[in-house]
Protein backbone atom coordinates (compact mmCIF):
# COMPACT_ATOMS: atom_id res chain seq x y z
CA UNK A 1 0.00 0.00 0.00
CA UNK A 2 1.48 3.36 -1.07
CA UNK A 3 0.68 6.93 -0.14
CA UNK A 4 1.76 10.08 -1.94
CA UNK A 5 4.71 12.06 -0.61
CA UNK A 6 5.35 15.02 -2.87
CA UNK A 7 5.39 14.99 -6.65
CA UNK A 8 8.36 12.74 -7.37
CA UNK A 9 8.07 9.96 -4.76
CA UNK A 10 5.68 7.85 -2.72
CA UNK A 11 5.96 6.11 0.64
CA UNK A 12 5.39 2.37 0.59
CA UNK A 13 5.21 -0.25 3.33
CA UNK A 14 8.11 -2.68 3.06
CA UNK A 15 8.96 -5.89 4.88
CA UNK A 16 12.72 -5.97 5.30
CA UNK A 17 14.70 -9.11 6.11
CA UNK A 18 18.10 -8.57 7.70
CA UNK A 19 20.20 -11.12 9.59
CA UNK A 20 17.28 -13.37 10.34
CA UNK A 21 14.95 -10.57 11.48
CA UNK A 22 11.88 -9.29 9.63
CA UNK A 23 10.70 -5.74 10.25
CA UNK A 24 8.06 -3.57 8.60
CA UNK A 25 8.86 0.03 7.76
CA UNK A 26 8.08 2.74 5.20
CA UNK A 27 10.36 3.20 2.22
CA UNK A 28 10.39 6.01 -0.30
CA UNK A 29 10.13 5.02 -3.97
CA UNK A 30 10.07 7.08 -7.17
CA UNK A 31 6.70 7.69 -8.81
CA UNK A 32 6.02 6.54 -12.35
CA UNK A 33 3.30 8.01 -14.55
CA UNK A 34 1.94 7.69 -18.07
CA UNK A 35 2.20 11.07 -19.79
CA UNK A 36 1.08 11.91 -23.33
CA UNK A 37 2.60 14.56 -25.61
CA UNK A 38 0.22 16.32 -28.00
CA UNK A 39 1.22 18.86 -30.64
CA UNK A 40 -1.54 21.10 -31.95
CA UNK A 41 -4.14 18.64 -30.64
CA UNK A 42 -2.58 15.51 -32.19
CA UNK A 43 -1.00 12.84 -29.97
CA UNK A 44 2.67 12.43 -30.83
CA UNK A 45 4.26 10.35 -28.05
CA UNK A 46 3.63 8.64 -24.72
CA UNK A 47 6.15 8.54 -21.89
CA UNK A 48 6.54 6.37 -18.80
CA UNK A 49 8.28 8.93 -16.64
CA UNK A 50 8.63 10.79 -13.38
CA UNK A 51 5.63 13.16 -13.31
CA UNK A 52 7.70 16.32 -12.70
CA UNK A 53 9.07 19.08 -14.98
CA UNK A 54 6.78 17.88 -17.77
CA UNK A 55 6.97 21.08 -19.85
CA UNK A 56 10.72 20.53 -20.12
CA UNK A 57 10.16 16.87 -21.02
CA UNK A 58 7.80 17.66 -23.88
CA UNK A 59 9.88 20.47 -25.33
CA UNK A 60 13.10 18.52 -24.92
CA UNK A 61 11.61 15.56 -26.77
CA UNK A 62 10.69 17.84 -29.68
CA UNK A 63 14.13 19.52 -29.73
CA UNK A 64 16.02 16.22 -29.39
CA UNK A 65 13.90 14.72 -32.19
CA UNK A 66 14.76 17.60 -34.52
CA UNK A 67 11.29 19.18 -34.63
CA UNK A 68 12.01 22.40 -32.70
CA UNK A 69 15.09 24.47 -33.39
CA UNK A 70 14.19 28.06 -32.45
CA UNK A 71 12.09 29.65 -29.72
CA UNK A 72 9.90 31.50 -32.21
CA UNK A 73 8.70 28.14 -33.57
CA UNK A 74 7.12 27.40 -30.17
CA UNK A 75 3.78 29.07 -29.44
CA UNK A 76 2.83 27.58 -26.04
CA UNK A 77 3.29 24.62 -23.72
CA UNK A 78 0.95 23.59 -20.88
CA UNK A 79 0.46 20.50 -18.74
CA UNK A 80 -3.18 19.36 -18.55
CA UNK A 81 -4.14 17.06 -15.65
CA UNK A 82 -7.53 15.36 -15.76
CA UNK A 83 -8.02 11.63 -16.33
CA UNK A 84 -4.79 11.69 -18.35
CA UNK A 85 -1.68 13.81 -17.97
CA UNK A 86 -1.08 15.63 -21.25
CA UNK A 87 1.77 17.91 -22.30
CA UNK A 88 -0.08 20.25 -24.67
CA UNK A 89 2.30 21.96 -27.10
CA UNK A 90 1.33 24.40 -29.82
CA UNK A 91 3.87 25.29 -32.46
CA UNK A 92 3.91 26.40 -36.08
CA UNK A 93 1.39 24.25 -37.94
CA UNK A 94 3.93 23.08 -40.51
CA UNK A 95 6.30 21.85 -37.81
CA UNK A 96 3.52 20.06 -35.94
CA UNK A 97 2.44 18.30 -39.13
CA UNK A 98 6.01 17.26 -39.93
CA UNK A 99 6.44 15.90 -36.42
CA UNK A 100 3.24 13.90 -36.67
CA UNK A 101 4.11 12.55 -40.11
CA UNK A 102 7.59 11.47 -39.06
CA UNK A 103 6.40 9.81 -35.88
CA UNK A 104 3.57 7.99 -37.63
CA UNK A 105 6.06 6.66 -40.16
CA UNK A 106 8.36 5.54 -37.30
CA UNK A 107 11.20 7.60 -38.76
CA UNK A 108 11.71 9.94 -35.82
CA UNK A 109 14.87 8.28 -34.52
CA UNK A 110 16.17 7.55 -38.04
CA UNK A 111 16.38 11.20 -39.08
CA UNK A 112 20.11 11.71 -39.66
CA UNK A 113 21.51 14.71 -37.72
CA UNK A 114 23.97 17.05 -39.39
CA UNK A 115 27.59 16.39 -38.27
CA UNK A 116 28.80 18.98 -35.76
CA UNK A 117 31.91 21.06 -36.34
CA UNK A 118 33.88 23.31 -34.01
CA UNK A 119 32.32 24.13 -30.68
CA UNK A 120 33.86 25.17 -27.37
CA UNK A 121 36.67 23.50 -25.47
CA UNK A 122 35.97 21.72 -22.18
CA UNK A 123 38.56 21.66 -19.38
CA UNK A 124 39.21 18.07 -18.27
CA UNK A 125 39.48 18.82 -14.55
CA UNK A 126 36.31 20.95 -14.62
CA UNK A 127 34.38 18.13 -16.29
CA UNK A 128 35.55 15.65 -13.66
CA UNK A 129 34.74 18.01 -10.81
CA UNK A 130 31.22 18.73 -12.02
CA UNK A 131 30.50 15.03 -12.54
CA UNK A 132 31.44 14.38 -8.91
CA UNK A 133 29.10 17.17 -7.76
CA UNK A 134 26.24 16.04 -9.97
CA UNK A 135 26.37 12.55 -8.49
CA UNK A 136 25.29 13.92 -5.10
CA UNK A 137 22.91 16.55 -6.51
CA UNK A 138 20.05 14.18 -7.21
CA UNK A 139 17.67 14.53 -4.27
CA UNK A 140 15.28 11.85 -5.52
CA UNK A 141 18.15 9.43 -6.18
CA UNK A 142 19.51 9.98 -2.67
CA UNK A 143 16.10 9.17 -1.20
CA UNK A 144 15.14 6.27 -3.48
CA UNK A 145 18.12 5.05 -5.55
CA UNK A 146 15.75 4.85 -8.51
CA UNK A 147 16.48 7.72 -10.93
CA UNK A 148 18.92 8.85 -13.59
CA UNK A 149 20.22 12.43 -13.90
CA UNK A 150 20.98 14.65 -16.87
CA UNK A 151 22.42 18.17 -16.86
CA UNK A 152 23.47 20.78 -19.39
CA UNK A 153 26.89 22.16 -18.48
CA UNK A 154 28.44 25.41 -19.69
CA UNK A 155 32.21 25.37 -20.35
CA UNK A 156 32.25 29.19 -20.26
CA UNK A 157 31.24 28.94 -16.57
CA UNK A 158 33.70 26.28 -15.51
CA UNK A 159 31.37 23.50 -16.73
CA UNK A 160 28.79 24.47 -14.12
CA UNK A 161 25.31 23.03 -14.79
CA UNK A 162 22.72 25.47 -16.13
CA UNK A 163 19.92 22.89 -15.69
CA UNK A 164 19.70 19.58 -13.80
CA UNK A 165 16.88 17.02 -13.91
CA UNK A 166 16.13 13.52 -12.67
CA UNK A 167 13.79 10.90 -14.07
CA UNK A 168 13.14 7.18 -13.76
CA UNK A 169 14.00 6.91 -17.49
CA UNK A 170 17.42 7.92 -18.76
CA UNK A 171 16.08 9.21 -22.08
CA UNK A 172 13.39 11.18 -20.26
CA UNK A 173 16.10 12.79 -18.11
CA UNK A 174 17.99 13.80 -21.26
CA UNK A 175 14.85 15.26 -22.83
CA UNK A 176 14.12 17.23 -19.65
CA UNK A 177 17.64 18.68 -19.59
CA UNK A 178 17.49 19.64 -23.27
CA UNK A 179 14.01 21.13 -22.86
CA UNK A 180 14.89 23.03 -19.71
CA UNK A 181 17.93 24.58 -21.38
CA UNK A 182 15.95 25.41 -24.53
CA UNK A 183 13.17 27.10 -22.54
CA UNK A 184 15.81 28.98 -20.53
CA UNK A 185 17.37 30.41 -23.68
CA UNK A 186 20.71 28.61 -23.34
CA UNK A 187 22.80 27.95 -26.46
CA UNK A 188 22.99 24.15 -26.69
CA UNK A 189 25.65 24.42 -29.38
CA UNK A 190 28.00 25.95 -26.76
CA UNK A 191 27.23 23.45 -23.99
CA UNK A 192 27.66 19.80 -23.01
CA UNK A 193 25.36 17.04 -21.81
CA UNK A 194 26.32 15.30 -18.55
CA UNK A 195 24.48 12.11 -17.60
CA UNK A 196 24.60 9.25 -15.13
CA UNK A 197 23.52 6.53 -17.55
CA UNK A 198 24.95 4.19 -20.14
CA UNK A 199 25.51 6.00 -23.45
CA UNK A 200 23.47 4.40 -26.21
CA UNK A 201 23.04 5.17 -29.88
CA UNK A 202 19.64 6.70 -29.11
CA UNK A 203 21.10 9.01 -26.45
CA UNK A 204 23.78 10.18 -28.91
CA UNK A 205 21.13 10.84 -31.56
CA UNK A 206 19.23 13.05 -29.12
CA UNK A 207 22.39 15.01 -28.29
CA UNK A 208 23.23 15.46 -31.97
CA UNK A 209 19.77 16.69 -32.94
CA UNK A 210 19.90 19.15 -30.05
CA UNK A 211 23.27 20.41 -31.33
CA UNK A 212 25.29 19.40 -28.23
CA UNK A 213 29.00 18.97 -29.09
CA UNK A 214 29.97 16.90 -26.02
CA UNK A 215 28.36 14.11 -23.99
CA UNK A 216 29.93 12.91 -20.74
CA UNK A 217 28.78 10.10 -18.46
CA UNK A 218 29.82 8.27 -15.32
CA UNK A 219 28.95 5.07 -17.21
CA UNK A 220 30.23 3.62 -20.47
CA UNK A 221 29.11 3.79 -24.12
CA UNK A 222 28.00 1.10 -26.53
CA UNK A 223 29.95 0.41 -29.70
CA UNK A 224 27.16 1.91 -31.82
CA UNK A 225 27.19 5.07 -29.70
CA UNK A 226 30.93 5.42 -30.29
CA UNK A 227 30.51 4.94 -34.04
CA UNK A 228 27.69 7.50 -34.20
CA UNK A 229 29.62 10.04 -32.12
CA UNK A 230 32.63 9.68 -34.42
CA UNK A 231 30.44 10.15 -37.48
CA UNK A 232 28.56 13.15 -36.07
CA UNK A 233 31.52 15.06 -34.65
CA UNK A 234 30.50 14.65 -30.99
CA UNK A 235 33.04 14.32 -28.21
CA UNK A 236 32.03 11.20 -26.27
CA UNK A 237 33.41 10.80 -22.73
CA UNK A 238 32.70 7.85 -20.47
CA UNK A 239 33.62 6.60 -17.00
CA UNK A 240 34.14 10.17 -15.77
CA UNK A 241 34.78 9.46 -12.11
CA UNK A 242 37.55 9.04 -9.59
CA UNK A 243 39.82 11.59 -11.27
CA UNK A 244 39.86 9.86 -14.67
CA UNK A 245 37.77 9.52 -17.81
CA UNK A 246 37.86 7.84 -21.22
CA UNK A 247 37.55 10.00 -24.34
CA UNK A 248 36.27 7.80 -27.15
CA UNK A 249 35.83 10.32 -29.97
CA UNK A 250 36.98 13.84 -30.91
CA UNK A 251 39.17 14.18 -27.82
CA UNK A 252 40.60 17.52 -29.00
CA UNK A 253 37.61 19.34 -27.48
CA UNK A 254 38.76 18.31 -24.00
CA UNK A 255 41.77 20.41 -23.03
Amino acid sequence: MCCVRGGATRLCRVMRYERGVRAEFQDEVPREAVVHLETNGERLATFLCSPTHLEALGIGYLVASGFLQARDELQSVHVLRSCDIIIDVHMASRLAQEAGDLHAARRTQDATPVPLKGGPGFHADELLAVMDRLLVSGEVFRRTGGTHFAAIVDPARGCQPVVFFEDIGRHNAIDKAVGGAFLGGHDLGRAGLAVSCRLSQEALGKAARAGLPLVVSRAGPTDEAIALAEQLGITLVGFARGGRMNMYTHAARVV
